[in-house]
């Protein structure tokens, strides 16, 4: 079972009501964006689909470019004391209060 069936087992939010290629899920922890040019930064997840997630930040990296890669890193579950997980992601979209990652294959 994979963190996002187990994510859903554990609310009552139903996937079947998104009419999106990949279900978004509605988690909003604040996460930890680490680009490969160095440059961190946090936000708060607005969503997670299985192929990536939107990041709301206050301010973005300076130099931060569409295709750049980079880490995402966000606390899956208060239950478990080492909840966090970290995902290998490229930069699709940039946005004036906004970061869109697509989740590399393989992480």
């Amino acid at each position: 079972m994979n963190i996002f069936q187990r994510f859903t087992q554990q609310t009552e939010w139903s996937p079947a009501r998104e009419r999106r290629r990949a279900v978004r899920y509605p988690l909003q922890p604040l996460a930890t964006l680490r680009l490969a040019n160095g440059a961190v930064t946090q936000g708060w997840l607005k969503d997670v689909s299985t192929s990536g997630a939107l990041l709301t930040v206050r301010e973005l990296p300076f130099g931060l470019v569409e295709g750049e890669e980079g880490v995402l890193t966000f606390p899956f579950s208060p239950a478990e004391p080492d909840g966090d997980r970290s995902f290998s992601c490229v930069i699709p979209r940039v946005t004036r209060n906004g970061v869109a990652v697509r989740f590399i294959d393989g992480t």
